[in-house]
């Protein structure tokens, strides 16, 4: 349940933060609410993957949907040499997904730290 809570606590921080504010104030959000729902390590980084997987490979797709993919090809052609725009949604997903983990276990360290 901690798991969950920190999970969608994290995508909705980030989503949020990132309406008002640059982009990297989502490993902010991600590494305080990793200090306050403290996990194991392992837990602590998949809650932060996964809750900034799916943000922004959505908001990739969204964003991509509604401009019926023309950026996502044109990217897609340049960097994986076809024309593939669900592939630059996933990669988008990915490096969200790193970056959210690694803050989150950051965060899960920091704590630990100070106790």
């Amino acid at each position: 349940m901690k798991f969950i809570l920190a999970s969608i606590l994290m995508a909705a921080s980030s989503f949020v933060a990132c309406i008002f504010l640059p982009w990297w104030t989502i490993t902010i959000s991600v590494f305080i609410i990793a200090i306050v729902l403290h996990q194991d390590p392992k837990k602590s980084f998949l809650a932060g993957f996964l809750a900034l997987f799916f943000l922004w490979a959505g908001l990739s797709y969204w964003i991509s949907f509604n401009n019926d993919h023309l950026l996502a090809q044109q990217l897609s052609v340049l960097i994986l040499q076809m024309k593939q725009p669900l592939a630059m949604v996933f990669i988008t997903g990915i490096i969200g997904g790193i970056v959210g983990g690694l803050s989150a276990l950051v965060g899960h360290y920091a704590r630990n730290a100070m106790t």
